[in-house]
């Protein structure tokens, strides 16, 4: 049986592990600025300068576009001009 203090333990530590702090989020959100489908070396780099793994740094630009998708769909504009999709579809 695990204890509510061992689940607030590894809420906490998860979501501290997890996050980015203000200067990694300022430097993927400067980068993606300027390219949205960043490729894998850049990706790579990007995860060695900030350290963080690379699957954070891909699962964050993941997330980035999607969100950007979403608040593009709720403007009523179509985003596939602005973002298409890296698979073509």
């Amino acid at each position: 049986v695990i204890s509510n203090l061992t689940r607030v333990c590894f809420s906490w530590a998860k979501q501290q592990s997890e996050s980015t702090d203000q200067a990694q989020y300022q430097q993927l959100e400067d980068v993606f600025l300027r390219d949205p489908l960043p490729s894998r070396k850049t990706k790579e780099r990007l995860a060695q300068e900030l350290g963080l793994t690379a699957r954070k740094v891909q699962v964050w630009f993941q997330n980035r576009r999607a969100k950007e998708r979403r608040q593009l769909r709720e403007m009523g504009i179509n985003d596939s001009t602005i973002l298409p999709n890296p698979w073509g579809e």
